[in-house]
């Protein structure tokens, strides 16, 4: 079963507990890395029973799948996987995934999509599977996009700030879901934020993180750190940016997504540049650091200043 929906439309009436009683293969596709993010952490977050492992989609090799798998009759259902870039899993899997030898064995097995590809096209093709695709907002959305994502963060922006915004900054999620995240992280119990509040938080965030973004894109990270440890962030800032540079970084990894964009922007000309000179394997590398630097901002742990200290150091004598 296929089914589509704007994310507005997704929070509004989709069955948020429908993971609690799926069985099989799960398609979640969404538009990009951030919006399939909050849908599927959504859907987690309704889903108690059910205990789930995170695996990457290029560790689903036949053999894994066999081992996992098999022994469902001998020992009953165990736990269900969350599957991350699933674009990742190998062919041969994908056509043993579609074979009638696979059975999940009454156990979810959710593959999470932020991009088209062909092991995607193959699994949706058979129509066996559950597929739950949201769809990017069309151009002249926007103004529901904006609504939808201070709904989502719970921040009463007045009149005047949305404006601002939806003149002020590019129309994608992204950048709204950044700029909104910030604002609420200032201002997280005011009853209505203003035109001159709104002004002063995304003009000195939008220029601080794409800023650092694109000198660590040239790979100057010691003027990377250096910034970082200028800024002096508070815990809650320092949560936001590390998750803004992983959501970066998987651009920087994968363009695929600005090959549809007629014209592109600054920001994605400088994706393309920064791809020119990162390997992928150290990508992956910095966003994995940048996750672990997120919980610990989260957690509001005194080792992140250290191990940002570390990385600074680390960079200064290997410049």
């Amino acid at each position: 079963m296929h089914s589509k929906w704007q994310i507005w439309d997704f929070f509004n009436s989709y069955p948020m507990d429908t993971w609690q009683k799926a069985e099989g293969i799960f398609i979640l596709q969404s538009f990009d890395s951030q919006s399939l993010r909050i849908v599927k952490d959504t859907l987690l977050a309704q889903t108690k029973e059910k205990v789930f492992l995170h695996k990457v989609g290029e560790d689903l090799t036949v053999d894994w799948l066999e081992t996992e798998f098999q022994g469902l009759s001998l020992f009953g259902p165990g736990e269900s996987y969350i599957i991350h870039r699933p674009e990742t899993i190998p062919t041969a899997s994908i056509e043993y995934m579609l074979s009638d030898r696979f059975d999940v064995g009454g156990r979810l097995v959710v593959l999470c999509y932020d991009q088209d590809s062909a092991g995607l096209k193959k699994l949706t093709k058979k129509g066996t599977m559950t597929h739950c695709q949201v769809e990017p907002p069309r151009f002249w959305e926007t103004q529901k996009l904006l609504d939808f994502i201070c709904f989502y963060f719970k921040i009463p922006l007045s009149f005047e700030s949305k404006l601002y915004l939806l003149e002020s900054l590019e129309g994608n999620f992204d950048v709204l879901y950044q700029a909104a995240q910030s604002i609420k992280i200032s201002f997280p119990d005011k009853k209505e934020i203003t035109l001159q509040e709104t002004e002063e938080i995304v003009s000195r965030e939008r220029l601080d993180q794409f800023l650092l973004a694109q000198i660590f894109g040239k790979k100057k990270l010691v003027e990377f750190f250096d910034r970082i440890l200028e800024l002096n962030l508070e815990f809650d800032r320092m949560r936001f940016f590390f998750g803004f540079m992983q959501s970066h970084l998987v651009k920087i990894a994968d363009t695929s997504y600005l090959n549809g964009k007629a014209r592109l922007s600054n920001y994605d000309k400088d994706i393309m540049a920064a791809a020119k000179i990162w390997k992928q394997p150290d990508l992956f590398k910095w966003i994995g650091r940048f996750n672990q630097w997120e919980i610990l901002a989260k957690r509001k742990d005194e080792a992140l200043l250290t191990q940002v200290k570390q990385s600074y150091l680390y960079a200064f004598d290997n410049k």
